[in-house]
């Protein structure tokens, strides 16, 4: 069935919905996926997406489905703690908000609805029993934060109408640690590490509310082990995947360095998100057609894009067993520290 069609069938779920991410120069040809992926799934929903510094040809390609929102101010600051720029947009309904580098491969119905009866959708973070008492101080919490599940900030749904709190509170807890470092940038780790993730859950751990949360099935969002190990691609049009014989919700290369950027072209083929992502971005039933000069040569909608995408598939097949052997045996991490002892030199 093809996907757009198979989104009638849940179209009420679908009013006053809007989906929010964050993207920039580098996340471009992840934020042009998971739009085209929103819109192969049978969304029209708007999409609205705070530009932290797109070119004016990648603006113009995505405001062709995106509501595009400028930063609320001229001064530098980690795009990620931003990620609650919704609430400068006073919305209204369900809120959806995403992580620009997440492909949507199956529809969101039963998200959806758990968001609508109240809960707040969330993915426990694999680092689940995060907490710090400095959470208080830091973000002004007024309460100590209960010990509670830690939960990813990729990707949330939730009702206004249920939690019209949230988003003021969160982007108040974002903006208190602007000046702080963060893992993403290469700092040790702290209680604001985490960035806008640390400051999501203290304000959860926090509120004076039940926190009803509505945690995504495990196989919903894969870890990346499982990403790179498990899942499989059952129809690349349809972009269905699984795990285990389970349909797969959401896909998201959780590493600093990702795989669309040029230097990674290591990861071609040692999971599923770069064929997906060329897929999304090359394919004739795309809305965002992407400018072929901000792509690395292996994304890009030619011939030679085409064969270099599968060689490096086959290439990465034949080597990522190789090193999966080599690490297990302990041997790639000493030939890694033999490395860094000779360039110390």
């Amino acid at each position: 069935m093809d996907a757009g069609r198979e989104a009638t069938k849940t179209d009420a779920l679908s009013d006053n919905l809007t989906f929010y991410t964050v993207a920039d120069r580098r996340f471009y040809p992840a934020a042009t996926g998971l739009v085209n992926s929103l819109r192969l799934l049978g969304y029209e929903d708007p999409i609205a997406l705070l530009d932290c510094g797109l070119s004016t040809d990648q603006r113009e390609a995505l405001a062709s489905e995106c509501q595009l929102v400028s930063p609320p101010s001229s001064e530098p600051i980690n795009p990620q703690l931003l990620k609650p720029f919704a609430h400068l947009l006073r919305p209204t309904g369900i809120v959806v908000i995403l992580d620009s580098d997440l492909i949507v491969a199956r529809r969101l119905d039963q998200i959806l609805r758990e968001a609508g009866e109240g809960r707040l959708c969330v993915n426990p973070d694999p680092e689940s029993t995060r907490w710090f008492a400095e959470w208080e101080g830091l973000f002004g919490l007024g309460t100590p934060p209960r010990r509670q599940p830690y939960v990813s900030s990729g990707f949330i749904a939730f009702s206004v109408d249920h939690w019209p709190d949230l988003l003021a509170r969160w982007w108040e807890a974002c903006q208190r640690i602007r000046s702080r470092p963060t893992t993403f940038y290469g700092a040790a780790d702290s209680p604001t590490a985490q960035s806008d993730q640390d400051a999501l859950n203290a304000v959860l751990m926090s509120s004076n509310r039940p926190t009803n949360l509505f945690f995504l099935p495990e196989e919903a969002l894969p870890t990346m082990e499982q990403f790179r190990r498990e899942v499989r691609i059952a129809d690349d049009r349809r972009l269905a995947c699984s795990i285990r014989g389970r349909p797969v919700t959401l896909l998201h290369p959780s590493v600093k360095v990702k795989p669309f950027e040029t230097s990674r072209w290591i990861d071609q083929g040692r999971s599923p998100y770069p064929r997906l992502l060329r897929r999304l971005l090359v394919g004739s039933d795309v809305r965002v057609q992407a400018a072929p000069g901000d792509l690395p040569l292996w994304l890009r909608p030619d011939l030679r894009g085409a064969l270099l995408a599968r060689l490096l598939y086959l290439v990465n097949a034949v080597v990522d067993p190789i090193r999966l052997t080599l690490y297990r045996l302990g041997i790639g991490a000493a030939l890694r520290g033999a490395r860094a002892a000779v360039s110390r030199r």
